[in-house]
């Protein structure tokens, strides 16, 4: 059973990990304009895993994310996990002021920086992060699954990058490099893809992904 509630500027949809468990895990879809911002709630109300952070050109939606984040993600609070999909800034614009105000355990991304202003602020507030103390880890993915453990370990999050993922290609076509996300609940299975393209999408139907991400 899928239910389904609307918010301001966000779609939340609630899923269980089999018929007739409770509390649901729920996946909060805010309304960013172009790009993504996505939450992870677990069962107990906090947040597990953020993905992506919206686009700074959408002031207002930029903004209404940052307000919906602080509504359920106390200053004080640690996020388990945050996921960069790519270095476009319509999925990143946000992520220098998460960083800034939350502790954050493990951030991941495809370890790739582009030449443009929100890029290298992302990528600044990366290093601050991992010097202060407030990022506990960063890991730059590439084509082996990397698996995560979220939600007091009931919600599974699997990452992977391209397999042919080459820095000079992935600056000049980051959509290409978008890390894919998996999240498993339970018999239920979320499949995020970024802004993936045809020739990622054909490394994500290989064999060897088909069978470790889309089984």
């Amino acid at each position: 059973r899928v239910i389904v509630a609307f918010a301001v500027y966000a779609l939340a949809v609630a899923f269980a990990a089999s018929a007739g468990a409770a509390p649901p895990v729920r996946l909060h879809v805010v309304d960013v304009g172009q790009g993504d911002g996505l939450l992870l709630e677990c069962p107990d109300g906090t947040i597990g895993v953020v993905v992506d952070a919206g686009e700074a050109r959408e002031s207002v939606r930029l903004a209404a994310w940052k307000a919906y984040v602080a509504a359920r993600i106390p200053e004080s609070a640690e996020i388990p996990l945050v996921v960069v999909s790519h270095p476009h800034s319509d999925h990143l614009s946000g992520l220098p002021w998460l960083l800034a105000r939350n502790r954050v355990r493990l951030l991941v991304d495809n370890g790739v920086d582009v030449p443009t202003r929100i890029s290298q602020e992302y990528a600044e507030s990366r290093r601050l992060g991992l010097t202060s103390g407030r990022l506990g880890q960063h890991s730059a993915i590439g084509p082996t699954v990397y698996s995560e453990q979220v939600c007091g370990a009931t919600v599974q999050v699997r990452m992977f990058a391209p397999t042919d993922m080459l820095r000079t290609r992935c600056v000049k076509h980051p959509n290409d490099c978008s890390v894919i996300v998996r999240i498993d609940y339970g018999r239920t299975s979320f499949l995020l893809t970024g802004d993936a393209e045809l020739r990622e999408e054909e490394a994500l139907l290989a064999d060897d992904y088909k069978r470790r991400l889309l089984k």
